[in-house]
């Protein structure tokens, strides 16, 4: 398919840049290296969530495919081949012999259970932005569902046609805790398709459903060993700030997670933590003594071993969520 777009089409909101932009982008590139077209520009590095179009726009692009509204192909003609490293000319000499293979792709999330507030999964099976009209391969998604302590407690397997949308509730297997303290498990989720295909966009979502309001996060893959930072609102009161830790490893984890002292204190207070294999922990952060009403503190996470962490603030009731993750530090 032959997708037209008008030139001052936006494609990336966080940086409102057009199709126009893009492609001058990718023009000046010495190579076609996608990633170095995000860390270039800042497209699809904030939200995220137009990266597969990005993806799949470079490509056509690349390709001579993608044409604008005026009818005139986009196509960008890269510099001769010597100045492509060596090690990715080997790379794509293998690529181009070498068979396909199917491979599963595995992304983490956390479940919370209580009487005000269960986890659904989400996985839609849609055509890419630029690509409506494509038709997409049935997916097969894996949910495996894990308590506190990392013991699977469910693990089921969907089958996602074109088009079709897959609401899984991650927390009917996790018994609840209570209002003041829900309960706290975490998900696994496998993608695998039949054939080599276009993902489209199947990125997946998990959704903190409460009684008093709802958030939900894109699904990632672990974060690495060692500190990360979090900044929170000093609103006691007004919202619980959480932090919740799922250990990646094959073996018990550290965790701490550590706020200041005092108000502009550079002496941290650590929470810390062994988590059990696969196992997740919810820690409640509080503000540091003498903090304003809405200024802002950081939080540190220290782990001895691959983990996904999650910020989450909740209501006073424990019946209202918003959810977030860190990336890389």
């Amino acid at each position: 398919m032959k997708p037209v777009l008008d030139d001052n089409q936006i494609i990336c909101t966080c940086v409102e840049a057009t199709r126009a932009d893009f492609v001058e982008a990718v023009r000046e590139l010495d190579e076609p290296d996608f990633e170095r077209l995000l860390t270039r520009t800042g497209l699809g590095m904030k939200c995220t969530a137009c990266r597969l179009d990005l993806e799949l726009l470079f490509t056509q692009t690349y390709q001579g495919r993608s044409v604008s509204g005026n009818g005139d192909a986009a196509k960008v003609n890269f510099r001769e081949a010597e100045r492509i490293p060596l090690h990715r000319r080997i790379l794509r000499a293998i690529d181009r012999v070498a068979p396909k293979v199917n491979f599963m792709t595995a992304q983490l999330g956390i479940v919370l259970s209580s009487p005000d507030v269960s986890t659904r999964v989400l996985v839609s099976n849609d055509p890419p932005l630029f690509g409506a009209e494509e038709k997409m391969d049935p997916v097969t998604v894996r949910v495996v569902v894990r308590d506190a302590s990392g013991k699977k407690i469910a693990d089921e397997k969907k089958k996602v046609g074109s088009g079709e949308l897959l609401n899984f509730d991650a927390s009917a297997a996790l018994p609840p805790g209570d209002g003041n303290r829900p309960a706290i498990g975490s998900f696994e989720l496998y993608r695998s398709w039949a054939r080599p295909t276009v993902r489209g966009t199947t990125r997946p979502q998990f959704v903190l459903v409460g009684s008093g309001g709802t958030g939900g996060v894109h699904t990632q893959a672990a974060n690495g060993r060692g500190t990360q930072w979090y900044s929170a609102f000093a609103r006691s009161g007004e919202e619980h700030t959480l932090i919740a830790v799922r250990n990646c490893e094959r073996r018990p984890i550290d965790v701490a997670v550590g706020r200041p002292e005092s108000c502009g204190s550079d002496t941290f207070i650590d929470d810390a933590v062994t988590i059990p294999t696969h196992g997740t922990h919810l820690f409640e952060v509080t503000p540091p003594p003498g903090s304003d009403a809405d200024s802002i503190f950081p939080l540190r996470l220290n782990a001895s071993g691959l983990n996904k962490n999650f910020i989450v603030i909740s209501n006073p009731g424990m019946t209202s969520f918003s959810v977030d993750h860190i990336s890389e530090s």
